[in-house]
């Protein structure tokens, strides 16, 4: 997996295997209140992702996790995943510090109430990376995590309510737009949620894992 994204992984012919063996079970988040997710009880890493080696380049090199305890943070790691995608992940972590201060820090809250004026603002910021449709997709993206945290009483709580890893990625390609197999993976890696063996998943869904290009 890359240092800060998803890179350009090169995808393969292959069959799709239906079900992964998750290396560590999905607990139950007893969490409650408004979008409480520091309410929740917080996962450890999972045993899922590849382990880097400390010398490793920095594209292949496990992503760091976090304790997201807000949306934000939920949000925040999900739209590094939307702009990940077909994007060198260096353009994407040098622009990052400049697209967490023209989206306002990920709040989604203050996303949500954007309208085609601010969209339009942002898409001329040269702080970030000047992809309308992205930016729109984030904000879209805002309001939907706004929702589910609504629906569930917390985020964390909704990403656990699903019947596995497989039904949870499906949920969240569905749901959320610019996310795809290994964005979703991404995401829920680097928040600490459960996940497959990175190389399994990487195979079962026609993707050359990094140590193998």
């Amino acid at each position: 997996m890359r240092g800060e994204g998803l890179g350009s992984f090169q995808r393969r012919p292959g069959p799709r295997v239906r079900r992964l063996r998750i290396l560590r079970p999905l607990e139950p988040c007893s969490g409650e209140g408004e979008h409480a997710e520091d309410s929740c009880d917080e996962p450890a890493g999972s045993a899922g992702a590849r382990q880097s080696a400390p010398d490793a380049p920095a594209e292949h090199r496990a992503p760091e996790q976090i304790k997201a305890k807000a949306l934000a943070d939920f949000l925040d790691v999900m739209s590094r995943a939307v702009f990940q995608s077909g994007m060198s992940w260096r353009v994407v972590n040098a622009k990052w510090a400049g697209t967490r201060e023209v989206l306002a820090g990920f709040d989604p809250l203050v996303l949500a109430a954007w309208g085609e004026v601010e969209l339009d603002r942002a898409a001329q910021d040269a702080r970030l990376i000047r992809n309308r449709r992205k930016i729109a997709a984030v904000v879209d993206n805002a309001r939907t995590m706004l929702e589910l945290a609504d629906d569930a009483k917390a985020f964390r709580r909704y990403l656990r309510s699903h019947e596995d890893f497989e039904a949870l990625v499906a949920a969240l390609r569905k749901r959320f737009k610019f996310l795809g197999d290994m964005g979703a993976y991404y995401f829920l890696y680097v928040v600490g949620e459960a996940v497959p063996d990175y190389e399994a998943y990487c195979r079962a869904h026609g993707v050359t894992p990094m140590g193998e290009r």
